[in-house]
């Protein structure tokens, strides 16, 4: 996934400063709740940032092309890899639907069609 920087950077002359500003917190919430949340939506995100719920969806769509729910679940999958890299860091034994259910995917099927859709 890009990085906050790499979108503002790329769309510099697209967003502006409220914009960039809705974005850190976007990226703040998500990487604090979307992996432990498996319900998260754009509501509660809204509610959490004090922004409109459909400037967000448009926010989203603007900066990475992408939806909440893809977002989110991008958001899962890194959280998944650095429990993975914490599991063989620590040397034990992986057991992969504990880890999906602990980054936040509601199932393994809906892990591995975004895990395939981004081709990690």
């Amino acid at each position: 996934m890009k990085s906050i920087t790499d979108v503002i950077v790329k769309n510099m002359l697209s967003i502006n400063q409220e914009e960039t500003l809705v974005l850190i917190k976007i990226d703040i919430t998500l990487l604090n709740l979307a992996p432990i949340k498996s319900d998260f939506s754009v509501i509660q995100l809204a509610s959490l940032i004090d922004y409109p719920t459909e400037k967000i969806s448009i926010l989203l769509k603007k900066a990475y092309g992408k939806n909440f729910n893809q977002i989110v679940n991008l958001y899962r999958l890194d959280y998944m890899e650095k429990l993975i890299f914490q599991e063989v860091f620590n040397k034990r034994k992986i057991n992969i639907s504990e880890l999906i259910k602990l980054s936040g995917f509601k199932s393994r099927n809906s892990y591995y069609v975004t895990l395939k859709a981004n081709k990690y």
